[in-house]
């Protein structure tokens, strides 16, 4: 496991480059906020298109891991070529063609390990629970913080993320290649087609209040993800190279909120658990609106480790409680597609017109 560890460590340090620095990267190149959003919906087609497609092929194939490491090369290509880019239209393109390599990555990794654990309990060995591994990602996010601190600061230009992240890239590509291969228990023969049999069981009658909810959620968090930097630094009026280590304070908050995951789902149960998500993930939105100032701006991190949870670790491990390895990939390519896609797609096709008149 200590390799699957070090790729999340390395894959998530791409998304620690350029989640907090994106918003401003763009309004670097003189967008306004409605192009802003535009970018950031746009770019979320991706998750349309390739998740399901990848995982997919991936369940078919049975070895994510080539297609992981030639995804992972492709990234940074499109991390160094962006720059190079001039003009709303080809920047549009750009970041379109960056999120249909990117966006797949994340579900296949899930995929890879969910694969290791069932090797695992197939042996009689206990299972690493899949927090446990993710938070080797929320570690790899914060990686980049510091240093990108340094750099924006010091050359005031917003630049230098990209090819950071392209960095992190390439190293995760190599290190995919030395992902351990985990058999699959199910022959090959007579299997139906994957996506068919994950799309019946995620819009079952089990899961089909869970995705609708989780597409709310999704389209909240777009103005998190999209405009809290821009927040930071024209609302609250901090500079731009504190943007990221400010987003780090929660990220490393997360950490706590990750390891103590399991105990938490057991204690409070899943539905009492996503209850309480909602209720904080609620409170931090309001807190942000009705209070524009420094303290609360920054305050609010306090709230990111639930928030994280709610989003992106409880809805993987409770949707894998009804996979099989038919269709596992496929299960978590399609929640990505259909769930976190299109909510974020919407939600920032919504906010984009809000941000520009409000």
């Amino acid at each position: 496991m200590a390799s699957l560890k070090l790729q999340y460590l390395l894959s998530f340090g791409i998304n620690g480059c350029i989640v907090p620095f994106l918003p401003l990267y763009l309004r670097q190149l003189q967008l306004t906020d409605t192009q802003v959003s535009d970018v950031m919906a746009l770019s979320g087609i991706a998750v349309l298109l390739s998740p399901v497609i990848v995982t997919l092929i991936a369940d078919i194939h049975l070895d994510g891991r080539r297609i992981v490491a030639f995804l992972l090369a492709a990234v940074a290509a499109c991390l160094f070529a962006i720059p190079t880019l001039a003009g709303f239209s080809a920047v549009l393109l750009g970041f379109l063609v960056l999120n249909i390599v990117l966006v797949p990555i994340y579900p296949l990794q899930d995929g890879i390990y969910l694969a290791a654990q069932e090797h695992q309990r197939s042996l009689g060995q206990t299972a690493i629970g899949y927090h446990k591994i993710r938070v080797w990602g929320t570690i790899g996010f914060l990686v980049p913080g510091l240093l990108l601190y340094v750099l924006v600061g010091r050359q005031h230009d917003v630049t230098v993320v990209l090819y950071i992240a392209a960095f992190f890239g390439l190293l995760a590509a190599a290190n995919a290649l030395l992902l351990k291969p985990f058999p699959r228990a199910e022959p090959l023969v007579e299997r139906k087609l994957p996506t068919a049999e994950a799309f019946r069981v995620l819009f079952g009658r089990k899961m089909l209040f869970f995705c609708i909810a989780s597409f709310l959620l999704q389209m909240a968090s777009a103005s998190y993800y999209t405009f809290y930097p821009i927040y930071l630094s024209d609302k609250v009026g901090l500079p731009r190279h504190w943007t990221g280590m400010i987003m780090n304070i929660g990220v490393l908050l997360e950490i706590g909120s990750m390891l103590a995951f399991g105990r938490l789902l057991k204690y409070f149960g899943p539905r009492r658990f996503l209850l309480l998500g909602c209720i904080l993930m609620a409170t931090r939105m309001a807190l942000l609106a009705l209070f524009p100032t420094a303290v609360i701006a920054i305050g609010i991190q306090l709230f990111h480790g639930m928030m994280v949870l709610l989003l992106q670790v409880a809805p993987i491990v409770l949707i894998d409680r009804l996979a099989t390895n038919r269709f596992r990939d496929s299960l978590q390519g399609l929640y990505v597609m259909v769930v976190i896609g299109g909510g974020r797609i919407i939600g920032n096709l919504i906010l984009g017109p809000i941000a520009h008149h409000g």
